[in-house]
């Protein structure tokens, strides 16, 4: 969940486009949707009786990302460790990286 959205200056407009039906999000910034939306989502799991949990970060922008990315690289290694798996040495990821380089 990003609890600053920088530079958020867009809202919608159902007025002028081909969604009236979405009136109600008329006049709401891009951010505030995305936060309602994770909302909506986590409630519709947790009726469900499934586990959930959010991850705040302040700001979305270049250091962030990058921290939250390494915070899940840090985690994928974690879990693979305790399960004896090597995150880092899967046979579809090295394939994958090689279909990758042919398409190039």
């Amino acid at each position: 969940k990003v609890l600053n959205w920088e530079n958020d200056d867009f809202k919608f407009s159902t007025k002028e486009s081909d969604f009236s039906s979405l009136g109600s999000i008329n006049g709401m910034r891009l951010g505030e949707i995305l936060n309602l939306q994770l909302e909506a989502t986590k409630k519709s799991l947790q009726e469900k009786g499934r586990p959930t949990y959010t991850v705040e970060i302040d700001r979305l922008n270049e250091e962030s990302m990058a921290e939250l990315y390494a915070s899940y690289m840090m985690l994928c290694s974690m879990v693979g460790a305790l399960h004896k798996i090597d995150p880092f040495d899967q046979p579809g990821v090295e394939r994958g990286k090689e279909i990758f380089q042919d398409f190039l």
